[in-house]
């Protein structure tokens, strides 16, 4: 029972991962087409998918009192 239900959850989980990128791969391009970019998609694309990392990277450092700062 509980194996299904695991299995059920990575599924969606899945899912949803994929529609989101899906999402802004078609905002990316249609702005890209509008703005007359070429190449945009890719690194927009490599952005979106880093950018929780280095949200938690930035955490990380930022919850480190540094005494010389905060003189």
């Amino acid at each position: 029972m509980m194996k299904e239900i695991l299995i059920t959850s990575s599924v969606l989980i899945l899912a949803l991962l994929v529609i989101r990128f899906l999402i802004v791969a078609i905002e990316v391009r249609r702005i890209a087409r509008r703005l007359g970019e070429s190449g945009m998609m890719g690194r927009y694309f490599v952005y979106d998918l880093l950018s929780p990392l280095w949200a938690l990277a930035l955490s990380v450092m930022l919850m480190r009192k540094d005494d010389r700062v905060w003189r």
